[in-house]
């Protein structure tokens, strides 16, 4: 099987919010299926991930290089996402090493994941109804004044 590192993987992330949300969703045992094969140094990895739908996620490596990858998410880029992400961290814990969570190593990683954790799901959420104005709510009335008889500083 190939050998990938995490330098790899990180490597292989388009962006910084792509490794750190694929770390969490690792980390949060979202990959629902998961199937590899190699035949001659090429490994296929086909897999489902768990996000706002679930995703098809397909890599293809080569020797411990990933060669190619793609996501059925709206949010693949032709190369990242965080799903293609989080499969990747997958195959690392299965064949290189057997990890059981993405290490943490950087502690301002670890803070972006957990304030990560803390947001809303991807999910849309309903607009927050607009607080009632009290029954006895007292109206301003505001009227412009117009000082007709100014007279003061420039001429």
């Amino acid at each position: 099987m190939n050998n990938i590192t995490i330098d790899d993987i990180r490597d292989w992330a388009t962006t910084q919010s792509d490794y750190t949300r694929g770390r969490v969703y690792y980390a949060d045992r979202r990959v629902k299926t998961y199937n590899d094969r190699e035949s001659n140094g090429l490994c296929s990895v086909d897999a489902v991930v768990r996000g706002t739908h679930s995703y098809q996620v397909h890599v293809t490596m080569h020797e411990g290089q990933i060669l190619r990858a793609s996501c059925t998410c709206q949010a693949f880029d032709g190369t990242s996402c965080k799903h293609i992400i989080c499969v990747l961290f997958t195959y690392r814990e299965k064949h290189c090493g057997g990890q059981t969570a993405a290490p943490r190593t950087d502690e301002r990683l670890d803070r972006l994941i957990r304030a990560y954790r803390e947001l809303p799901d991807d999910e849309p959420q309903e607009a927050a109804a607009e607080p009632e104005a009290p029954a006895e709510a007292e109206t301003l009335h505001l009227v412009p004044r117009l000082n007709m008889g100014y007279s003061g500083g420039m001429s």
